[in-house]
């Protein structure tokens, strides 16, 4: 591999825990917003109280299947979960 290349890779990484954090973040937020308990969704989604517990926590990478399923429980579209809002505090949901 030249550097070029690694570099890339680098930024890619970074740019992956970026994203692990924002879903951990917004999952969270939108169960509390629900005013749901992690198992709740769980039986709400079909997914299990420990991956959700992980995924909040960032202590693992949820698949799209689990996303998906997660934004149906949380009665959100896939569209609200991953959302860039701009603003003074420019951020993004993922």
């Amino acid at each position: 591999m030249n550097k070029k290349s690694d570099k890339g890779n680098n930024t890619n990484k970074k740019d992956m825990g970026v994203v692990k954090l924002k879903i951990m973040y917004r999952v969270e937020e939108l169960r509390h917003f629900r005013h749901m308990t992690q198992r709740e969704l769980s039986k709400r989604s079909g997914v299990s109280t420990a991956m959700i517990s992980f995924v909040e926590r960032g202590k693992r990478h949820p698949t799209v299947e689990v996303i998906v399923a997660l934004c149906k429980a949380l009665e959100v579209k896939l569209s609200e979960m991953v959302k860039i809002v701009d603003g003074p505090e420019e951020y993004a949901y993922f």
